[in-house]
């Protein structure tokens, strides 16, 4: 399966075609847009994460500094290595440093009932249509 990319987001604004307007607020010069990043096509995420679309796709000229996830727990069902697992045991992180989209897996703490989340180490299969509501910040 093939991995995926900063080209294998689609981009679009909350509240539909042509409503940037509606979805984008300006202060202190930083614009902040309300859209959903959805994937076109399933493929393999790189352990370190899918990196983000291009600034241009948020309407932005200069940069992309953040996307804040609103839904961080996007899948019904995800293949991890050899272990499939649904509901919410898989979530969706941004990492502004690195400017991916990495996941993290619910994990056990060693020694205790606690749980944790833990970036996952190996590759997922994430299927296509997956959907997140985001918040981008840039200019």
């Amino acid at each position: 399966m093939a991995a995926l990319t900063s080209g294998s987001w689609n981009v679009s604004f909350l509240h539909g075609s042509g409503a940037q307007g509606m979805d984008t607020s300006v202060g202190s010069k930083l614009k902040t847009v309300n859209a959903i990043m959805t994937l076109v096509t399933g493929g393999a995420s790189p352990a370190l994460g899918i990196p983000w679309p291009d600034k241009g796709k948020f309407g932005f000229t200069f940069k992309l500094d953040n996307i804040l996830i609103s839904n961080p727990y996007p899948f019904s069902t995800t293949t991890v290595g050899a272990v499939t697992v649904s509901g919410q045991h898989i979530i969706a992180m941004s990492n502004a440093t690195a400017g991916k989209i990495r996941f993290l897996r619910l994990s056990s703490m060693s020694g205790t009932s606690a749980r944790s989340f833990a970036q996952v180490a190996t590759t997922l299969t994430l299927g296509s249509s997956m959907k997140l509501y985001v918040t981008a910040l840039g200019w």
